[in-house]
């Protein structure tokens, strides 16, 4: 039998509550969704391939869970951080601007990251952690602090 390559990520599939508002939202990041050519799908499914091939669509609770039998309405905040990455450091501070200065949540003010990177996370209408990145320059990396204490349950 032979054997099987590495998967390789080309979709994300995010579930939100308010497709407008999310829509909204991706569109500061210069994600243009496009709805359905059918207006009663436009409450439940966005799509778009971003330039590097990757597939982003948003989905309604509702559809998600036609789609995905496991999914439940409550499970409450994901445990990922999907990252965009921009060109420049200060294209992380311009964005981050543009998206609070919108009304949205910050969770993190851009930052000079240890590895060399700018990053910022904001959240989305939704709730999920939606981060912000430029490249890294390895002439910005700096001393890693600590790692983190084990935590005690």
């Amino acid at each position: 039998m032979p054997d099987i390559r590495a998967a390789v990520i080309n979709q994300l599939n995010q579930v939100v509550k308010d497709m407008l508002a999310s829509i909204a939202f991706y569109k500061l990041l210069g994600v243009q969704l496009e709805l359905s050519t059918r207006a009663d799908w436009n409450k439940h499914h966005a799509s778009t391939v971003l330039a590097n091939g990757f597939r982003f669509e948003l989905d309604s609770e509702s559809f998600a869970a036609q789609w995905s039998p496991g999914w439940k309405e409550e499970r409450g905040r994901s445990g990922g951080i999907m990252f965009f990455g921009l060109e420049k450091r200060d294209d992380v501070d311009r964005l981050y601007n543009r998206i609070v200065e919108a009304g949205l949540h910050s969770e993190q003010i851009p930052t000079d990251a240890f590895w060399g990177e700018r990053y910022a996370i904001v959240s989305d209408p939704d709730g999920n952690s939606v981060g912000l990145m430029s490249g890294i320059e390895p002439e910005r990396r700096g001393k890693p602090p600590a790692p983190p204490s084990p935590q005690v349950e």
